[in-house]
């Protein structure tokens, strides 16, 4: 084992095996071929990942109280799993990874401020998290403006980004300005953690969340030329740190059109990710797969690192968010393919 990575052993330990409980493709399409959603919540109910929460999922009748539990289940991981970490820094960046459905409920919030969205339509999407539990973020949906939205954000640094990029909203008429400003927020913050850990953990981790980095950066590049955005507006929502990215999405982001940014990214440093890409909705399944499919090879590459933890918490993540657009599709009815089409279900 290499000198200090001993300080992990434990969490890694205990991280592989609760890995070993996670759904795997074959519970996912068990659970998708359900004939409805009380029929999925049984059979969620028989596999071992969810067993413990017998008596909240015999309760459960509608994809709000699944989420309940879901939500109950990857806060209890985070919390056991930052508890086996005794490094500092590397808890502080596991604090910030346990935040994406807090960063996924704000960039909701601002789309529904923006387009002036149903509350009901709104408070549907939206997961049970720290930072917007159901009373405030229903409170939010109901009648808030982005300022009030923006109000709400605990970070004083994420607010004066989100006041700029207000402005590009306008402009634009679109909310992605004020998503894409949040994706570009969490995905620095945690690059910049990344650097503060032990030098032992620092190059695996680099990798684990630089590959995050350059998706996000890669999505906000397209994101902004399908907005046809003005030169000011892509420096401002299009990350500015890099991992394997450099002149490739400096071009793309020069490019006159969104087709000639997708041609020049998929002869870029992501060539075998995103070769062949059609759309920009394939551009961004691709780039999750890939980043999934980086997790997973994760604890075979790094056994001994803190890298292990953070890529079982972020399979956590996308194992969660299948679930539940599992339970959505089967409550409005929807045939199992289509479901299939929305799932990243390749995580274990």
């Amino acid at each position: 084992m290499l000198a200090g990575a001993s300080v992990y052993a434990y969490a890694n330990a205990r991280s592989r095996a609760l890995r070993s409980f996670m759904l795997t493709p074959a519970n996912y399409d068990t659970l998708l071929r359900a004939r409805s959603l009380p029929m999925m919540i049984q059979t969620l109910l028989s596999m071992p990942a969810y067993s413990q929460y017998a008596r909240e999922l015999m309760q459960a009748k509608t994809p709000a109280d699944l989420e309940a539990v879901l939500i109950k289940d990857y806060y209890d991981k985070v919390s056991r799993v930052s508890s086996w970490v005794p490094e500092r820094n590397a808890r502080q960046l596991l604090r910030t990874l346990s935040m994406r459905f807090d960063f996924d409920n704000l960039k909701l919030l601002l789309r529904a401020a923006v387009t002036k969205a149903e509350a009901s339509e709104v408070t549907r999407l939206l997961v049970p998290s720290l930072r917007y539990p159901p009373d405030v973020a229903a409170k939010l949906a109901e009648r808030a403006s982005v300022d009030d939205v923006i109000a709400s954000v605990w970070d004083s640094s994420l607010r004066s980004l989100l006041m700029e990029a207000k402005r590009a909203a306008e402009e634009l008429k679109s909310p992605l300005p004020l998503e894409l400003t949040v994706d570009r927020y969490m995905a620095e913050l945690l690059w910049r953690q990344s650097q503060q850990l032990p030098e032992v953990s620092k190059q695996a981790v680099r990798h684990l969340l630089g590959v995050e980095l350059d998706s996000k950066a890669i999505l906000a590049c397209l994101r902004a030329k399908a907005l046809r955005a003005k030169a000011e507006d892509m420096e401002l929502i299009v990350p500015k740190m890099r991992y394997r990215l450099g002149e490739d999405l400096e071009k793309a982001m020069r490019a006159a059109t969104l087709n000639e940014a997708m041609r020049t990214l998929a002869e870029g440093s992501y060539s075998s990710v995103l070769r062949g890409s059609q759309s920009l909705s394939d551009v961004e399944r691709r780039l999750t797969l890939y980043m999934i499919e980086v997790n997973k090879q994760v604890f075979i590459q790094y056994p001994f690192q803190l890298t292990v933890v953070i890529a079982f918490l972020n399979l956590k993540y996308y194992e969660v968010r299948n679930v539940r657009s599992i339970a959505i599709g089967k409550f409005y009815e929807l045939p199992p393919n289509v479901i299939r089409g929305v799932i990243y279900h390749s995580i274990t």
